[in-house]
């Protein structure tokens, strides 16, 4: 992880989106109220969306970048339904992304307009019991550019914390680094649906 000065343009990103259900239950009394409220329904929320140099990611850059604005903000809590997130991931992420706040937050809703969430989980109803290589399958079956090294699954245990895409700059999907290693290694997940 480096600190350090803005990146003019990121070697690529990892477009990161959580399974909501797993947060909110985490997180007991402690969750955010606007994502894990009684029928919230969310499932996948954008996470981040975090560029990354050639040697790893970057955190908390030094900016003269305009921050997003109150509206812009506002408006992305239907894919991350959270004020504290937003506001967390422009200081952590945006600030290095060499983008304004409007202009991050504008590529972050494309980022994730990119990808489409597999059928059977966008309105998964029970739990479900699944390998985490059958749930990226899964995601390669939903978006057909989508390559096997270009995601990968993280888990805490048996559950499901999030899956992870990689694009280049101009938000084609791209090969992970190191993806090997990132993966989850659970050999079964449960996979809870909102509550």
């Amino acid at each position: 992880m480096l600190w350090g000065p803005a990146v003019a343009e990121p070697h690529h990103y990892v477009l990161a989106l959580s399974w909501s259900p797993t947060y909110c239950e985490d997180k007991g009394p402690r969750r955010e109220p606007l994502q894990c409220a009684l029928h919230a329904d969310h499932t996948f929320i954008v996470h981040g969306l975090w560029p990354n140099a050639r040697d790893g990611s970057v955190n908390f850059c030094d900016t003269d970048a305009p921050p997003p604005s109150r509206r812009t903000m506002g408006d992305m809590l239907d894919i991350m339904p959270s004020e504290s997130l937003v506001r967390h991931q422009w200081r952590k992420h945006g600030t290095c992304s060499g983008l304004s706040g409007d202009a991050y937050f504008e590529t972050v809703r494309r980022a994730r307009g990119k990808v489409s969430v597999p059928p059977g989980l966008a309105t998964l109803q029970d739990t479900i019991r699944v390998r985490p290589q059958i749930l990226r399958e899964a995601f390669l079956r939903a978006n057909a550019d989508l390559s096997p090294d270009d995601i990968y699954v993280r888990c805490k245990g048996n559950d499901l914390v999030e899956v992870r895409i990689c694009m280049t700059p101009n938000l084609d999907f791209r090969a992970c680094p190191k993806v090997e290693n990132r993966r989850c290694r659970a050999p079964m997940l449960e996979v809870d649906p909102p509550r």
